[in-house]
């Protein structure tokens, strides 16, 4: 039995250990007599001292250079290895961390974008809706003043006062009945019909800045005729070419009247300078030619408003355009 094996007797015979020449091993007495140790060989101390004193310088001699280079070569390999794919990881975890990044930017940015079409959409809904409702609101309000009025005075016993407040009624009646109501119903032309986002699963990640609402972009944007666009160019072209041709003669005209004055003026301050009583008539005289030079300028921008105006209403009532 080897010395630290849980035998009894080697305690009690510590001094009385014996070597065996087969195995090595220190063995009690006890133990030397049983078991696996009765057919070994035994020496004593000093020679089973001397003789595993030489094999340990040729152990340990062995153990120094037992494969420490081959041990170093495959740490240094290992780590080398190691150090080499934590870094394939960091560069590719730092690709994916950019491609959602990137992939989130877009997500978001056509998020707004999409937002963004339903928020004019929503605008136009209210553009095409909310002038029909404030009439009716209007036309309500109106109704709920005459009623006002027709309470107020239905019991009033004076006649005067009883008969100024049924004309004031019967005029209220009269234009509320004359008053067109607003049509109930209002074409917008839907910009999309059963829109649902399910359409969307099919979408690829490559695809994603792809996406966008079943509609057309100009919905809502005024489209001439195609029967009338011909005509409607040219009678605009013509239109404004007269509006140049007037403004540009009325202007001229005007500066025309302006530098004559000027210069008359200006001649008639030189030649009488000493006269300060006729300087004051021609002052006089040629400060009502300039008010009347400016009715004349007030009535031709009168007469030139009625004439764009004129024409505005009869390119309205010509293409149909309200």
């Amino acid at each position: 039995m080897q010395k630290g094996d849980s035998c009894h007797w080697s305690q009690q015979l510590a001094g009385q250990l014996f070597p065996e020449r087969t195995d090595m091993q220190l063995i009690c007495g006890v133990c030397a007599t049983r078991g696996d140790h009765t057919k070994h060989v035994f020496c004593s101390i000093e020679e089973a001292y001397s003789q595993e004193k030489r094999a340990f310088e040729t152990l340990f001699q062995g153990f120094e250079t037992w494969r420490c280079g081959d041990a170093l070569s495959r740490l240094d390999t290992l780590e080398t290895s190691k150090r080499k794919a934590l870094q394939m990881l960091t560069k590719d975890s730092d690709k994916v961390k950019e491609f959602f990044e990137k992939l989130q930017h877009t997500l978001e940015q056509k998020r707004n974008e999409i937002l963004s079409d339903f928020e004019t959409m929503k605008l136009a809904v209210m553009q095409a809706y909310d002038p029909e409702i404030n009439k009716l609101n209007t036309i309500l309000q109106e109704q709920r003043m005459a009623f006002n009025i027709a309470e107020a005075f239905k019991d009033v016993s004076e006649p005067i006062i009883f008969l100024q407040q049924m004309q004031e009624f019967r005029e209220k009646i009269k234009v509320l009945k004359e008053t067109p109501l607003p049509c109930s119903t209002v074409d917008i032309s839907p910009t999309m019909k059963s829109f649902d986002t399910s359409q969307w699963n099919g979408i690829k990640l490559v695809d994603v800045d792809k996406l966008s609402l079943p509609q057309e972009s100009n919905t809502f944007k005024f489209k001439i005729p195609s029967v009338f666009s011909r005509r409607f160019i040219v009678n605009s072209l013509i239109f404004l070419l007269i509006l140049a041709v007037t403004r540009m003669s009325f202007v001229e005209s005007v500066i025309d009247n302006l530098q004559c004055w000027k210069s008359q003026f200006l001649t008639i301050c030189l030649s009488y300078l000493a006269d300060t009583v006729e300087i004051a008539d021609h002052a006089v005289f040629y400060w009502e030619q300039m008010t009347d030079g400016a009715s004349l300028l007030r009535e031709k921008c009168k007469n030139y408003t009625l004439v764009v105006l004129d024409n505005v209403a009869q390119f309205v009532c010509k293409y149909k355009l309200l």
